[in-house]
């Protein structure tokens, strides 16, 4: 998500961790990053420490998250900007369509 929205590199370059790039994906309002970050965790339990997750729900949980995130990010898959801009509140001057 965030090569597609032009910001991977400046992440890479400057070392950011999961949380700051969640947090920049928020103010994008591309995910819910919270939700990204529970799912991660689980992820990282189950990948690093080779713990099963706890039950079937938290599992099905797991895998209903993962389906939602992949449909609401495959359109932004298809492009690319090279640059962006966005604001946390819309500037006066701008019209909302």
């Amino acid at each position: 998500m965030l090569y597609c929205a032009g910001f991977w590199e400046q992440t890479q370059k400057r070392g950011w961790d999961f949380a700051a790039k969640t947090s920049l994906l928020k103010d994008l309002r591309i995910v819910a990053p919270d939700v990204l970050g529970r799912i991660n965790r689980l992820r990282n339990t189950v990948e690093h420490e080779y713990s099963a997750p706890r039950n079937v729900d938290q599992l099905n949980d797991f895998i209903d998250v993962v389906d939602l995130f992949v449909a609401h990010a495959e359109p932004f898959a298809h492009r690319r900007y090279e640059s962006s801009e966005y604001f946390t509140t819309v500037p006066k001057h701008t019209t909302v369509r």
